[in-house]
């Protein structure tokens, strides 16, 4: 199970590193950290421990950059 927080309005969920029990964990280094329907190659790097997927976000043709 995840949890995350959505905004239906501006199309942005961000799942937050919490398990079953209720406790924080660290997503692997290799889990992106930004998605749109499919992960933003680098953004595994980013150094924050959470996965924010947005529709509204604008990569490059090579996925490796986005804006809102």
């Amino acid at each position: 199970m995840l949890y995350s927080i959505i905004d239906k309005e501006n199309q942005i969920e961000v799942i937050l590193p919490i398990n079953e029990k209720l406790e924080l964990f660290q997503f692997a280094e290799r889990v992106a950290r930004l998605f749109l329907y499919y992960p933003l190659i680098g953004s595994e790097h980013f150094g924050f421990n959470f996965i924010i997927n947005c529709n509204q976000f604008l990569p490059t043709e090579q996925r490796e950059m986005a804006s809102i």
